[in-house]
């Protein structure tokens, strides 16, 4: 699976044969849930960089701290493999 980058954001690379364009969403975030698609890599990257400029203001605006994708997991494998170790380190909260 190929992998974007933007702002420390991390996000998948897929092929949706079913809807004929390509797809993904941010990883190792399992409280908030950010997609985006496109039918170019240049209309991906934007609409994924527009999600996070979203959730980045949303945060904002309701005065949370936003979550952080896992950058181990962006670039050695799935982060349903590698959270649960790193939730034990961290007391079970992303973002810390």
């Amino acid at each position: 699976m190929d992998k974007i980058e933007y702002k420390g954001y991390y996000g998948s690379v897929e092929y949706s044969k079913e809807n004929n364009c390509l797809l993904g969403k941010v990883l190792g975030m399992s409280k908030d849930v950010i997609t985006y698609e496109g039918q170019t890599m240049e209309e991906l990257q934007n609409d994924f960089e527009a999600g996070i400029d979203s959730y980045l203001e949303g945060c904002r605006e309701l005065g949370i701290k936003p979550r952080k994708s896992l950058r181990l997991a962006a670039r050695r494998g799935s982060p349903s493999s590698l959270q649960p170790s790193l939730q034990r380190r961290g007391g079970g909260k992303e973002g810390s």
